[in-house]
């Protein structure tokens, strides 16, 4: 008695071809779309961190400058809720006489600078709008004078601040700049944001701040 045999053939039909080029599209979107933001959050945390490091290298310089500052020559001594932009001081020299003996007057501000005039425009093509930088200005107004540029990419405003007379993000002070100072009991608070946007446009900030107890 013969065996019969049954030949079989296996294969996809152009049901399933189409299924499973979906399917794979699918998977494949959804990897390079990890791998994407991935790689964006690995930039933002690059940018970040560089950021920090701007921000406390100057905050460290005007630390030092303000670190024997007295209260009574500040101008102006903002309170809360309003800040200032710019701060004029002296520092000690000396005693004569049983007084303190105080230095020329220098000052630290917030300026715009020649190529990011304040326009609301990105003149500069850096992805930053109307930022500008703080700069540290010894002996004012002397033919001595000198300007000493602290950092660079400072926002007008603080996140989330706007221009409106109002406390706008929250912290204490209205319409404050991308640099505030305020005064209030004797201590000096400065707040700093530096921002940097990334290679998609997006604007990356970062904000310090510190407080310092003035002299008398």
């Amino acid at each position: 008695m013969k065996s019969l045999r049954r030949s079989c053939t296996s294969g996809f039909t152009l049901v399933e071809l189409a299924i499973s080029s979906v399917v794979f599209g699918v998977i494949l979107s959804a990897t390079l779309g990890a791998s994407f933001t991935a790689q964006n959050g690995f930039s933002a945390a690059v940018i970040r961190s560089r950021l920090e490091q701007r921000a406390q290298r100057a905050l460290d310089l005007i630390l030092d400058e303000f670190g024997t500052a007295g209260q009574t020559g500040l101008t102006p001594a903002s309170a809360p809720p309003l800040g200032s932009f710019s701060l004029t001081y002296r520092r000690p020299t000396g005693i004569a006489a049983g007084a303190i003996t105080w230095g020329n007057a220098s000052t630290v501000l917030f300026e715009y600078t020649a190529d990011e005039p304040n326009n609301g425009v990105d003149d500069d093509g850096d992805g930053l709008v109307d930022e500008g930088r703080i700069v540290l200005i010894r002996n004012v107004g002397l033919p001595t004078e000198r300007r000493t540029v602290l950092a660079t990419g400072v926002p007008e405003l603080m996140p989330g601040e706007l221009a409106n007379g109002l406390d706008d993000n929250g912290d204490g002070l209205a319409d404050e700049r991308g640099l505030a100072f305020s005064v209030a009991s004797g201590v000096l608070t400065i707040r700093l944001a530096l921002g940097e946007a990334d290679a998609h446009g997006r604007r990356i900030t970062s904000i310090q701040r510190i407080a310092i107890q003035l002299r008398n």
